[in-house]
């Protein structure tokens, strides 16, 4: 695992994945798409868990966006694994959000996947990067106990 993943990070979300025959590619693994797909999703969950539906983005004119995935790919998952994926959120400045990810198998805690999504706060008005609002940085902070 990589010294960049916090496991003990206050902000820390998780959310267990069963691995589905339709997440597979043609060479019997998860594919790379999924992956993609299962970090957005839980990146929106742990949103709404810390009180950020999209409903209250619209309502703050504000909504953060993709500006850059990195991903290890580390080890395969194939049809049956059970994984533990795992989020947490870095303090955030200016308009600018780091997110990072680590994907794992049960039980052997074997991980899969390693990522970080570097996101920008846009004022939906202008379409333009805005700061991000003081209450959006303390829901998702490290110092908020979860």
């Amino acid at each position: 695992m990589s010294a960049d993943f916090n496991l003990n990070a206050k902000n820390l979300f998780s959310q267990s994945i069963q691995v589905r025959q339709e997440d597979l590619d043609m060479n019997n693994h998860v594919n790379n798409e999924v992956y993609l797909k299962w970090m957005l999703q839980i990146a929106t969950a742990h949103s709404e868990f810390v009180g950020y539906p999209f409903q209250k983005y619209r309502e703050i004119y504000g909504v953060f966006v993709v500006r850059r995935h990195e991903i290890d790919y580390v080890a395969p998952a194939r049809l049956g694994d059970q994984l533990n994926f795992h989020t947490y959120s870095e303090p955030m400045s200016g308009c600018r959000a780091i997110r990072r990810y680590l994907l794992s198998r049960d039980p052997d805690k074997k991980v899969i996947l390693e990522a970080t999504t570097h996101w920008t706060f846009i004022d939906t008005r202008s379409s333009r990067p805005a700061h991000i609002p003081n209450e959006v940085a303390i829901a998702f902070s490290n110092e908020q106990e979860i």
